[in-house]
C-alpha cells in the first residue's frame, strides 16, 4: 500500500497504463477486492476506505468513522459488508448499501493489524499488536474466542477454505496453525529467522504461502506443517504474498520494489512486473476479474492485467496514465 494517494491502472500484458486514481494523501495500507463486483477497496493513514470501480477507475464511496489509521479491510463472501482494522484499537463493520457503520468491535488493547472473513461470512477473525487473535460473533458483535500464543506481535491472519483452521503470522517470526473453535494451536511453523508479515491459503486449503522480513517466500504443506520450499528472488523485505485462485501460482512483493510471479511446480521465478519505484506494501488477486492489485510505498496502487501471466517476461509498463482521478484528502 501507498502514501501519495494514486491507484494506477495498468494492463500487464501489453504494459500499458490505463489510469491514475488518485486520492490517498498518504499512506495507503491494504486493498480488498470485492468477490461479486468490480469494486476494489483501498484504505489508509487518512483514516477513511475508499471504494473504486475498477472498470473506470471512479471512486464512488469514501466511508468515514475510524479515529486513526486504517490498517487493513476485507469484504464479506457475499460483497455486501466490509471490515476494517485501525490504530485507534476497534475494527468497524460497514454496510456497503448504506455507507454506514453498522457494527464497532472493541477489546483489543493495542493496534489492530489484519482482518478476515470466516467463509460463512458471520464469524471475523482480528489481529492486533496486543499479540492475540480475536473471534467475533458478527450477529452479536460478542468476542466469542481470543486465540493465545504468540510472543509478540500478530501482523497477518487468514482462514482455511474450508473456515476450519486460521493461520496467523508474527513479528515472533512464527507461523501457527488455530483450531479456532476450541482455542487450540495445532501447529507452529518454524523456518523464517525474521518477521512473518503475510500469509495466505491456496485455494484448495493444503498449501500456505508466507513472506516475510527475511527476504524469502516459504511454501508449507498445511496438513505435516512440513516447509516444501523456500524462494529466494527478493533482495529486500517481503511484504505481501498471495495466491492466484485458479492457477499453480504465487505472487510476492516488498521492498525491492519487484512483483514477482512463482511457479510451484518448479520453484521458478517465471515473470517479474516491473514498473515500480517504491516498496510494495499490499498484493491482491481478484477471483472474478483476472486482476492483480498492488499497493505501494509511493501511495499508488496498479492493477495488472494477468491475463497472459505464465508468459515468463519482464514488463515494464508506459507511465502515462490516461486519467487522473482525485478522491482522498486531508
Amino acid at each position: 500500500s501507498d502514501t501519495n494517494g494514486e491507484i494506477q491502472i495498468w494492463d500487464a500484458v501489453n504494459g500499458q497504463q490505463l489510469f491514475i486514481c488518485q486520492g490517498h494523501n498518504s499512506w495507503v495500507w491494504n486493498v480488498a477486492f470485492a468477490p461479486n463486483a468490480p469494486v476494489l477497496a483501498s484504505c489508509g493513514q487518512d483514516h477513511t476506505i475508499k471504494l473504486w470501480n475498477t472498470n473506470n477507475g471512479e471512486c464512488f464511496k469514501t466511508l468515514h468513522g475510524h479515529s486513526n489509521i486504517v490498517t487493513a479491510i476485507a469484504f464479506s463472501p457475499d460483497g455486501q459488508l466490509i471490515a476494517s482494522s485501525s490504530t485507534d484499537r476497534t475494527v468497524k463493520i460497514w454496510n456497503l448499501v448504506t455507507s454506514e457503520s453498522i457494527q464497532t468491535l472493541e477489546g483489543h488493547n493495542a493496534c489492530v493489524w489484519s482482518v478476515d472473513f470466516h467463509p460463512q461470512g458471520r464469524l471475523l477473525a482480528s489481529a492486533a499488536e496486543d499479540s492475540t487473535i480475536k473471534l467475533w460473533n458478527l450477529e452479536t458483535g460478542s468476542c466469542v474466542q481470543t486465540l493465545k500464543g504468540h510472543q509478540y506481535w500478530v501482523k497477518a491472519i487468514a482462514f482455511s477454505p474450508d473456515g476450519k483452521t486460521l493461520a496467523s503470522g508474527s513479528f515472533d517470526s512464527t507461523v501457527k496453525i488455530w483450531d479456532w473453535q476450541t482455542g487450540e494451536c495445532l501447529k507452529t511453523l518454524l523456518g523464517h529467522n525474521s518477521v512473518v508479515t503475510s500469509l495466505a491459503f491456496s485455494p484448495q486449503g493444503d498449501r500456505l504461502v508466507t513472506g516475510s522480513y527475511d527476504q524469502s517466500v516459504k511454501i508449507w504443506d498445511v496438513a505435516t506443517g512440513k516447509c516444501l520450499d523456500t524462494l529466494h528472488k527478493h533482495t529486500n523485505r517481503v511484504w505481501s504474498v498471495a495466491f492466484h485462485p485458479q492457477q499453480n501460482l504465487v505472487v510476492s512483493g516488498g521492498d525491492d520494489h519487484g512483483i514477482k510471479i512463482w511457479e510451484l511446480q518448479r520453484g521458478k521465478c517465471i515473470k517479474t512486473l516491473q514498473g515500480n519505484s517504491n516498496a510494495i506494501y499490499a498484493i491482491v488477486y481478484s477471483n472474478q476479474q483476472n486482476l492483480l492489485a498492488s499497493g505501494h510505498e509511493d501511495q499508488t496502487i496498479k492493477l495488472w492485467n494477468v491475463d497472459d501471466i505464465n508468459t515468463p517476461q519482464t514488463l515494464e509498463p508506459d507511465l502515462q496514465p490516461f486519467q487522473i482521478l482525485r478522491g482522498h484528502s486531508d
